[in-house]
């Protein structure tokens, strides 16, 4: 419904997800799981020249995203429990990219070449593995340790450097590691104080991608203190 460059034909996005997933529980205090999966959306919406030039969307793109889930957890006694989960993905994506756009500024006319191309998808990292380590201290203190890894992730800009030749310029976020870790207390079963440090090590890292390749994206706080005391009912 943009004026002059809505689409009435535009159809939602379609997606197909599977997934196959074991579980086992050998001991009472083991578990563990294994999952396989596939997710496909076809149809995706982008914002691209249609037949008279004006930019409108349309059901163009496709991504194509397999994956493995590896899932622990073991309570190794009451004082002590851990878990690990860890994930591999193989995401790609096919989109339709301008390469070629002009404008005629004497007889206002355009043209607009586009290609579909196909890449590694944008945003989604490699591996991701997470884990967590909770611990019961004497006076009923418990300290939780968590720690997160993520692979670097791509995101693509379009480059008119080279007008009316359009390229496409890839940025990365690197990987990164961050750990965070509390220890909390509970007092008279009423309320509840817990202290701790977010980004221990002081991990430079952002999560979502800036406007260009040139900038500084969206950084993550570094080391962080915090204290809280809740409460709540029985």
């Amino acid at each position: 419904y943009w004026p002059q460059s809505g689409n009435p034909e535009l159809q939602p996005e379609h997606g197909w997800a599977y997934e196959l997933r074991c579980e086992t529980s050998p001991i009472p205090s083991l578990f563990g799981a294994l999952s396989l999966f596939a997710r496909n959306i076809e149809d995706r919406i982008a914002w691209l020249p249609g037949a008279d030039n004006l930019w409108q969307p349309q059901n163009l793109n496709y991504l194509s995203i397999k994956g493995l889930d590896f899932e622990i957890r073991h309570y190794i006694h009451d004082f002590v429990n851990y878990s690990i989960e860890a994930t591999y993905l193989s995401a790609r994506q096919k989109n339709e990219e301008i390469i070629y756009s002009f404008y005629d500024w004497i007889n206002d006319t355009s043209l607009t070449i586009a290609e579909e191309i196909e890449r590694k998808a944008a945003f989604t990292p490699d591996y991701m593995v997470s884990s967590q380590l909770n611990i019961t201290l004497p006076a009923g203190i418990k300290m939780n340790i968590a720690g997160q890894y993520v692979s670097e992730r791509t995101n693509y800009y379009p480059n008119y450097d080279d007008y009316p030749t359009v390229t496409m310029d890839r940025k990365i976020l690197g990987r990164y590691v961050v750990i965070n870790a509390a220890l909390s207390k509970e007092i008279y079963k009423y309320a509840t104080f817990t202290a701790g440090i977010k980004n221990l090590t002081d991990t430079e890292y952002a999560l979502q991608f800036g406007h260009a390749t040139g900038d500084l994206d969206y950084p993550m706080p570094a080391r962080t203190y915090f204290m809280r005391f809740s409460l709540h009912s029985l």
